[in-house]
């Protein structure tokens, strides 16, 4: 039986759950000749930079669907409280990762359209296990060509919304989005982590999503208890950094602030000699 200790160092896994991207020399050539500040960028920033336009839905056309399955967003006012009192002011800049529909999209992207901040939702938008296989999700998906339609909703949603100028598409699978915006080096409120919820995906995207945001920043999920690969994932993860876990009263959504970088290494020395706990 292998031993993957034996082969796999803590050097090559703090590596594998950074953020922080092995560049080929394309990537390194982009990196080297374009100035990449720290930022807070603005819709209009993200769309030139991964589209080449200031306006991705400025060539859109709503598609006309047949209405999509119920589906109900898990946070609602008491997450976005929490987020705002977390941060001590409304954030400018936030991360979706799994939107689906975009009804949860819709919440943030409108509460954040009031202070003219940016959301960018990140998903494949090609569904999960779930939604390949159960045939509740069938009519949303509408995969008889073997290409879900599920962007399209989305699409359609943040169109309906006027969402238009706030909310920023990125059709890439959690792990490019987490090293594109290493890379972009932006400067992010808080990250909504509601995508596959694998096991070990979400241990692995916990700890992208984590190493990308600064101090002070957020990351929130749900579906704590309903799916077991969050709860494991989610509960390894918190030892593992020795970070607190705490419920904004949606549901069973949880959230995870990073703490100052001296309060994690109290926190850590604390966790490796249980006198100082």
């Amino acid at each position: 039986m292998t031993n993957y200790s034996d082969h796999i160092s803590e050097e090559v896994l703090q590596n594998w759950f950074s953020s922080k991207t092995l560049a080929d020399p394309q990537l390194r050539y982009f990196m080297a000749t374009n100035d990449l500040p720290r930022i807070k960028p603005t819709f209009k920033d993200i769309s030139n930079r991964l589209f080449g336009c200031d306006n991705p839905y400025h060539s859109y056309k709503p598609e006309l669907l047949p209405g999509p399955m119920q589906y109900t967003a898990h946070i609602g006012q008491k997450t976005l409280e929490a987020i705002q009192h977390a941060l001590g002011r409304k954030p400018s800049f936030g991360v979706e990762v799994g939107s689906f529909i975009g009804n949860s999209a819709t919440v943030i992207g409108t509460w954040m359209r009031e202070t003219q901040g940016t959301l960018m939702c990140v998903d494949p938008w090609c569904g999960d296990i779930n939604m390949w296989l159960l045939g509740n999700f069938a009519s949303t998906m509408r995969k008889v060509d073997g290409n879900p339609q599920i962007f399209s909703y989305f699409m359609n949603a943040m169109y309906n919304n006027g969402l238009t100028e706030t909310v920023v598409p990125f059709r890439v699978t959690s792990v490019v989005a987490a090293r594109t915006l290493k890379v972009l080096n932006y400067d992010i409120d808080f990250v909504y982590l509601d995508s596959a919820h694998e096991c070990g995906e979400t241990f692995l995207e916990l700890s992208l999503y984590y190493d990308l945001i600064p101090e002070g920043s957020v990351i929130f999920g749900d579906d704590y208890k309903m799916f077991p690969a969050v709860k494991h994932d989610l509960d390894l993860f918190c030892k593992v950094k020795g970070v607190q876990l705490t419920f904004t009263g949606d549901g069973e959504t949880w959230l995870i602030q990073k703490p100052a970088a001296s309060a994690a290494a109290v926190t850590e020395v604390a966790a490796l000699v249980p006198e100082l706990a």
